[in-house]
């Protein structure tokens, strides 16, 4: 299946879940799910090129754990070495979520919904399928990628969230691209596959909700598979950490943040320019990342103290007190083994992506929005258009912090990680540190062959 022009294939397959499964998200949540609003979904898309594959998953849950993908990676390479037998392709893939609060714990989280390992083994075999599927469907294609803006749907939540006449003003720093990569078949022109990029949080339906959905980025795949087609449409979430939908909490609010975010995909595919030349690379390259110093045993033994308190307050709502004992779980841990997690860091893999002159950016983790937007602004100063930020890709840490957010303070610097596991936050330099990888992958002269089977650099 391999060739010397660009091939592609995409395929999709629903997740299975059922009513009765917890939700991942909310600590809030009165769990169990009661029902399904709306289908969840592995997708896939297969593109190869001078003996390179590349394939990007996409699932509608909140995140996976780096053992997770692993297994994912693992299980995709064996089944493509068990049809085609090559060991000349090069291949790489990329594991991403859409971070969805709506779909069943896909990741242990602290009291934000019962992790079931059933339904992870269902979402690796989908996306396992999927993959396959995609690649058996390789055919010859045409690809371009382009960008529009939306300007009006998300905004960013630590920014004051302050409202006119009832309506959230949009609020600075946010991420307003939309990145359009389109894919049609070579002989006739038929669309294959859409991949949009966007950061926005998949929050619209809240801890209320109990209904497993895609939430918007389902509508947003399913109105675009139907305007472009029948092209198979993957959503790839952006460095989306502090940003919200500035509207929340019911179904017409999900159509209302996916609405324009449609119609400018739509727009913006109908301007892309397509080409059978796009040549592939990707790298990637673990990061060792500090986390904050934690606090001392004995400020640890005292807050342990605190919340075992809070959580057995029969006064207190039943959320404060799963967060008082994630919290004293979280205390716990740390004093437990208290030399060695004043010591640990956290070991992540960056991936950057090729594809012709675009740069795909994957960072495990929820990514600060001014990060991703300095990994754009100097990447797209040293020729990559466009540059977009897969976040929740090949994992998910927790919060990655700008550093400006540390003076500022709030959930995502002070306790979110006691939900994820960490010890502790990331330190500042950690996000920092990302970055400058991130820009260094991407600029390394990557060994591609072209049209003709000529190795070249680029």
């Amino acid at each position: 299946m391999s060739g010397t022009s660009l091939q592609a294939g995409a395929a999709e397959a629903v997740i299975p879940s059922q009513p009765g499964m917890d939700l991942a998200g909310f600590v809030a949540r009165e769990n169990p799910s009661r029902g399904n609003h709306d289908d969840i979904f592995a997708r896939a898309l297969a593109l190869e090129y001078g003996g390179t594959l590349l394939i990007i998953l996409v699932a509608d849950v909140l995140g996976f754990e780096a053992s997770t993908v692993r297994r994912i990676r693992d299980a995709a390479a064996r089944s493509l070495g068990s049809i085609d037998g090559s060991s000349t392709r090069q291949l790489s893939i990329a594991v991403c979520a859409t971070h969805t609060h709506s779909a069943p714990a896909s990741m242990p989280l602290r009291n934000c919904g019962e992790f079931e390992a059933a339904f992870v083994d269902d979402a690796v075999r989908a996306l396992t399928g999927a993959a396959m599927a995609a690649v058996h469907r390789l055919q010859p294609a045409r690809l371009g990628t382009g960008s529009g803006s939306v300007h009006t749907v998300s905004g960013n939540r630590r920014s004051g969230g302050t409202r006119s006449n009832g309506v959230p003003r949009v609020q600075e720093p946010y991420d307003a691209e939309v990145g359009v990569l389109r894919v049609d078949a070579a002989a006739d022109g038929k669309p294959l596959a859409c991949l949009v990029n966007f950061a926005c949080h998949p929050v619209i339906m809240g801890h209320g909700n109990l209904d497993i959905s895609a939430d918007y980025p389902g509508v947003v795949t399913a109105g675009l598979k139907e305007r472009l087609g029948g092209a198979i449409t993957l959503f790839t979430n952006g460095a989306t950490a502090d940003i919200n939908p500035m509207r929340r909490d019911t179904w017409a609010d999900v159509e209302w943040v996916a609405g324009p975010i449609v119609e400018e995909a739509e727009r913006v595919w109908r301007e892309v320019q397509t080409s059978v030349e796009v040549p592939l690379s990707a790298r990637s390259e673990e990061v060792s990342l500090p986390f904050l110093p934690l606090p001392s045993s004995q400020q640890l033994e005292e807050m342990a103290r605190r919340f075992r308190a809070q959580q057995d307050d029969e006064a207190a709502r039943p959320s404060e007190r799963r967060v008082a004992n994630a919290f004293r779980r979280w205390a716990e841990d740390a004093l437990q083994n208290y030399e060695e997690e004043a010591r640990l860091r956290c070991s992540v893999e960056i991936q950057v992506l090729r594809v012709g002159d675009a740069a795909l950016i994957a960072v495990p983790g929820e990514f600060f929005v001014e990060l991703g937007l300095q990994i754009k602004e100097r990447l797209t100063a040293a020729g990559f258009r466009p540059t977009w930020i897969l976040g929740y890709t090949n994992g998910n840490i927790g919060y990655i912090p700008s550093r400006p957010a540390y003076a500022q303070g709030g959930y995502e610097v002070e306790t979110a990680h006691r939900f994820y596991g960490q010890p502790a936050c990331l330190a500042p330099e950690a996000g920092e540190a990302i970055v400058e990888r991130a820009i260094a992958l991407a600029a390394q002269r990557h060994t591609v062959r072209d049209s003709t089977g000529r190795i070249r650099k680029q």
